[in-house]
């Protein structure tokens, strides 16, 4: 039954992941990526894969944090150095083999996309973790989480897609 539960949890995570790669402004951008790290910590929570749970609720912190600091220029340097210490520290917290590795990694160089304020850069790293994700998310049994990691690859590379030609024109 956890099983199924989990699924659901990260159907609906995709559901709001692949909207937020739909969007052009950075704000609803972080905003919908906040509620699907949400929902997919819960997912791995439920399926044990702790260090992508805990990855996944730094990274709703984290979109929260972007979030409010949007309305700056950017997040300064020191909150992305602050983020990318607390992934490391939760990498070391929840080490459990090479596999666990993984989620940690990946969420740090997300944070440095979703650093950015060019949606640009944001969307191309979106392009390469969702590869990784996709092996991951095989390998713990979050197979609904394998479609939304193939998908988050289209609806990334479509959002670049969409960027590259837009500024083109």
């Amino acid at each position: 039954m956890n099983i199924i539960i989990a699924q659901i949890f990260g159907l609906v995570a995709l559901v709001a992941l692949f909207a937020s790669y739909q969007k052009e402004n950075k704000k609803e951008f972080l905003y919908m990526q906040i509620f699907s790290n949400t929902l997919y910590m819960i997912q791995y929570f439920i399926l044990g894969a702790f260090s992508a749970s805990l990855a996944n609720a730094v990274g709703a912190t984290r979109g929260f944090i972007f979030y409010k600091e949007e309305n700056k220029n950017k997040p300064s340097i020191l909150i992305l150095i602050i983020f990318e210490i607390i992934f490391i520290i939760s990498g070391i917290i929840t080490f459990d083999g090479f596999l666990s590795i993984i989620p940690t990694v990946l969420a740090g160089i997300y944070t440095y996309g979703i650093w950015q304020k060019n949606l640009k850069i944001t969307y191309a790293i979106g392009v390469l973790v969702a590869v990784v994700w996709i092996y991951f998310n095989y390998k713990v049994g979050a197979y609904v989480s394998v479609l939304a990691s193939v998908i988050e690859l289209l609806a990334s590379s479509i959002g670049l897609r969409r960027l590259i030609k837009k500024s083109v024109i």
